[in-house]
Order: structure tokens, then C-alpha cells, then sequence
């Protein structure tokens, strides 16, 4: 008789983004790989990370889980939890199941993390050493998010690394999430516009918003191009419409 396959749960976000997108296809090949049954649970992100998100988990989510029925369980708590201090009470939850945190270091858990660090400092640095970048602005991600943290402590450190002050005005405040390219539209407004700064580079926390730098950076008329980190290969500016790449966006800025 042949073993039962395995069944395994993951808790996402519905995948409105490419990044969500990526994320869900990736454990859908990983599952067909090893032959496992794979059922996803996903919650939908603009209440997730809206204004009243609170209690969108149980009311959304936990009710259609049952982990008696499931051997393991992933659960993407870097992109489902806005409050990265709630990853340990979300974990619990599930205590009784095989459980894995995607994104969010918890000490005690299983978890498989992303090195944001390594680069976006890597990424400063080069607009610093090889671009000879000195007024690098910086649109952040949500604050109490971990990534988002780490990528502007990177930020920070590479300036400082390389003799450069770290300035307040030139960073402002972002959020990841599904509406990020609006964000970062909004972010590049707030520098540029009301600020009426003229940084030589902006660096942003995710690919979206750095996308909705761009589209505002058009209609001020600044001339450049795009870099690609590890690639250095130019980017096309019409990169509006343009689906994601999971590689972090500099914009180098010349002035009219």
C-alpha cells in the first residue's frame, strides 16, 4: 500500500503583487517536487494591512484552519503581520503542528530568513563607490516591519562607512504593501516637492516603491537611468506597468 502523501498548509497574502505571486508559486513548485499536498490559506492584503487590521487573521483566516488535518505549516509571518512583535503570539497558534516562519527571526521557531542586510548595503555602497553618489535619499519601508528596519539600518551604516552623514530630510517614511508603488509615488512627492530637496540618488526599501519613484520622477522631467544591483544593467524608465523584479531599484538623478 502506498505511504499517504503529505499535506502541508500555507498561510500567505492573496497574490495581487509578483511578489506574493512568486512566493505562492514558488512553495506550488516545491510541493509538486516532493510529492507533497500543499493547501494555501491566503488573506486579503488591503485588510491585512489597512487601518483596521487588528483582527483580520482570525476573523479571515484561522477559522478555515484545521491543524489536526495538516502535517506541517508555513506561514509567511513577514508579509501577513504588520507588527513584526506579533510573531511569536501568531506562532503559538499552531503549536500543535510542525510550523515554519518565512521571513520573521523568532528564537525558538523554525524559520527560513532573507538577508536584506548584505544587500542593501552592498547597493549603497555602490552608488557611493562607483556612481560617486553623496546625497542618497532613502523611502522606507513599514516601521514595524523587520525587513524594513534591517534594510534602513544597511542604509545608514554604509554612509557613515564611507564618511557620509546620515540626514533625516533625506529619508522618508514608506510602507510595504499592495498599494507600494502609490506609496513610493507619494514618498518621491514628499522629497522632491514639498521637501524641495534634489538628491543625487533614492534608494528605496522594495521594488514597488522604488516603481513609484520612478513614476513621479517622470513628471518632474528628471533625466537618468536605473541600475539593477548585482546586474548593473540599465533599466528601461518606463517601468510603471512594469512587474517587479525581487532586486532592489537605484535611480540615478540628473537635474534639468
Amino acid at each position: 500500500m502506498a505511504a499517504q502523501r503529505p499535506t502541508i498548509g500555507f498561510i500567505t497574502l492573496e497574490s495581487i503583487t509578483s511578489y506574493t505571486t512568486q512566493l505562492w508559486l514558488g512553495a506550488n513548485d516545491c510541493a509538486e517536487h516532493l510529492n507533497i499536498n500543499l493547501i494555501t490559506f491566503a488573506g486579503h492584503e488591503q485588510i491585512a494591512h489597512g487601518p483596521t487590521s487588528t483582527n483580520w487573521f482570525p476573523n479571515q483566516i484561522d477559522k478555515l484552519i484545521d491543524p489536526h488535518s495538516l502535517d506541517g505549516l508555513l506561514i509567511w509571518t513577514a508579509g501577513i503581520l504588520q507588527d513584526h512583535t506579533f510573531t511569536r503570539q501568531l506562532l503559538a497558534r499552531y503549536a500543535a503542528v510542525p510550523t515554519v516562519s518565512l521571513g520573521v527571526d523568532t528564537p525558538g521557531a523554525c524559520r527560513v530568513l532573507m538577508d536584506g542586510y548584505t544587500g542593501m548595503f552592498q547597493l549603497v555602497t555602490h552608488l557611493i563607490t562607483n556612481c560617486g553618489r553623496r546625497n542618497i535619499a532613502f523611502i522606507t519601508g513599514t516601521p514595524t516591519n523587520r525587513d524594513a528596519q534591517i534594510r534602513q539600518q544597511a542604509y545608514e551604516d554604509a554612509l557613515q562607512q564611507h564618511g557620509l552623514p546620515v540626514r533625516s530630510a533625506l529619508i522618508v517614511p514608506g510602507a510595504f504593501g499592495w498599494n507600494a508603488r502609490t506609496i513610493g509615488r507619494q514618498a518621491a512627492q514628499e522629497l522632491l516637492d514639498k521637501r524641495g530637496l534634489r538628491p543625487d540618488a533614492i534608494v528605496a526599501a522594495c521594488d514597488d516603491l522604488a516603481i513609484g519613484v520612478l513614476g513621479h520622477s517622470r513628471k518632474i522631467s528628471i533625466r537618468g537611468g536605473g541600475v539593477l544591483l548585482r546586474r548593473c544593467t540599465p533599466v528601461n524608465a518606463a517601468l510603471e506597468n512594469a512587474p517587479s523584479t525581487g532586486i532592489w531599484m537605484i535611480y540615478f538623478l540628473e537635474w534639468p
